[in-house]
């Protein structure tokens, strides 16, 4: 598992993080208060008895959350010495809008990165958020000048999923709250709601078809086709394996305590939504001899792996997983998840 903490956005300039609601993105340090719609630079506080514009480049966190306390002033624009209206008009800072440019982590075909503006409120009973400003995720493995989302994204599988995991769908990070044991009338599989800070309670059909993938900070499932990844004394055996239309040919090298060989057939079933092995047949052939022939296999998928027993049925020798792909030599080989 990727080595993923948590950390204050404001630690994160010019790397790239993932946010539960954002998704990837490189935070530029590029950050504005709004107040109402308008810059809070367009402001005024009043200290001693003086009003000063906001200069928020001097503006620590500390004194951003100060300002829920103070005095602040807008400037009346259509002000003339002549009329009536006051120069200043004091307005009430009930909420501070901090509005947060990110680059896309993701460049386009141009090696460009596009840019937008995320944007957030601050209450005065929730002021103390604005202090941490916003919490993501970063990974020290990621490298942001070579960066590809899909790198950090693997798909569940529905037989996979229970009530209360969490996935990512639509960029944002969702929390399931039903699952169908096959799909309604409509084909929906799952039932899921946002989960994220400040998410609004709403519910999400999920259909086979949609994208989902595992948040990038969990444990990722362990896949059916880390079984192939077990061996023993392979290279006694040395196996391999050529298709030709819909006959399977399996040779390997016959072994000296050998009583027996069991070359085990699989069928990989493989999409987004759903991952299976199943395990069609074990043919037993006798030690003297080194091939077999399997008819009948109509298309690509399959997975075979060669087996050694001594007399006694113990294990000798076990090859990994053969995965037969066209019509070319096949050898045994590391199963990624």
């Amino acid at each position: 598992m990727s080595n993923w903490q948590k950390v204050s956005l404001r630690d994160a300039v010019g790397k790239v993080v993932f946010d539960e609601e954002w998704g990837f993105i490189k935070f530029d340090g590029a950050i504005s208060y709004s107040v109402g719609g308008q810059e809070l630079g367009y402001y005024y506080v009043e200290e001693k008895g003086i009003k000063n514009r906001i200069m928020l480049q001097n503006y620590t966190v500390k004194d951003l959350i100060s300002l829920f306390s103070k005095e602040i002033y807008e400037y009346n624009r259509n002000y003339r010495y002549y009329s009536r209206q006051q120069e200043y008009k004091k307005v009430a800072v009930e909420e501070i809008t901090v509005n947060i440019r990110v680059l896309s982590a993701k460049k386009d075909a141009y090696g460009r990165m596009g840019s937008d503006i995320y944007s957030f409120k601050i209450t005065k009973d929730d002021k103390k958020r604005l202090e941490y400003l916003r919490n993501v995720w970063i990974c020290d493995e990621i490298q942001s000048d070579d960066f590809n989302p899909d790198d950090y994204l693997k798909r569940p599988y529905f037989n996979d999923l229970k009530v209360g995991d969490e996935i990512l769908y639509g960029g944002k990070k969702y929390s399931i709250k039903k699952v169908y044991k096959q799909p309604n009338e409509s084909g929906y599989m799952i039932s899921a709601s946002p989960s994220y800070e400040g998410a609004k309670s709403t519910t999400a059909n999920i259909k086979f078809s949609d994208n989902i993938y595992i948040l990038p900070y969990n444990e990722k499932p362990v896949s059916e086709t880390e079984q192939f990844n077990t061996y023993k004394n392979e290279f006694a055996l040395s196996p391999y394996a050529v298709k030709s239309g819909t006959c399977l040919n399996v040779y390997w090298n016959k072994t000296a305590d050998a009583a027996e060989y069991i070359i085990s057939l699989y069928k990989k079933y493989d999409r987004h939504y759903l991952q299976k092995v199943y395990h069609l047949k074990d043919y037993i052939v006798d030690r003297n001899d080194g091939f077999i022939s399997i008819d009948g296999l109509t298309d690509d998928g399959y997975i075979v792996t060669v087996k050694a027993e001594n007399r006694n049925g113990e294990g000798i020798a076990l090859s990994r997983g053969i995965l037969i792909n066209g019509n070319k030599q096949c050898v045994p080989q590391y199963w990624k998840e």
